[in-house]
């Protein structure tokens, strides 16, 4: 007897591609912000203004990037487990980078050093992939594929 869920189609291979590479991806997220919650700011290389910003973020910004980080973590580890659930915690995820970004690019700009075209490139990297995710999890949910 297979592993198959019954009435199910059968599992593209690119799921799991596509998981593997989400949750591989996000765990540098995941790591960021461990480090950003529990770890010394002297083993981040960071500069004291740097410190500073992080240091000042208020409540509601942190609750955006937990959401953002763990959602899309959970999203990508979702897609392997075959749950819909991964389409809504892609949609918490993007929820919390909206709000991360309107802080650190609206609200509050970060110091000078934080300021950078790579810094803004990294932004829309993680925007397209969690939009991209978000997509694809809700297509494989339509398809059945995610149960």
């Amino acid at each position: 007897m297979s592993g198959r869920i019954v009435g199910a189609p059968e599992t593209p291979w690119h799921l799991w591609l596509v998981g593997a590479l989400g949750a591989l991806w996000n765990s540098g997220g995941m790591f960021a912000w461990y480090s950003l919650m529990f770890g010394d700011p002297a083993d981040m290389a960071m500069t004291p203004d740097m410190v500073a910003y992080f240091d000042s973020y208020p409540l509601w910004a942190l609750a955006a990037y937990t959401m953002g980080t763990w959602g899309a973590f959970l999203g990508s580890l979702a897609v392997l487990a075959r749950t819909r659930l991964a389409v809504w915690l892609f949609g918490i995820a993007l929820i919390g980078l909206a709000g991360t970004t309107l802080h650190e690019l609206v609200l509050s700009p970060p110091p000078e050093e934080l300021r950078s075209t790579g810094h803004l490139i990294f932004t829309l990297v993680i925007w397209a992939t969690t939009i991209g995710l978000l997509l694809y999890a809700r297509a494989m949910a339509r398809r059945g594929v995610l149960v």
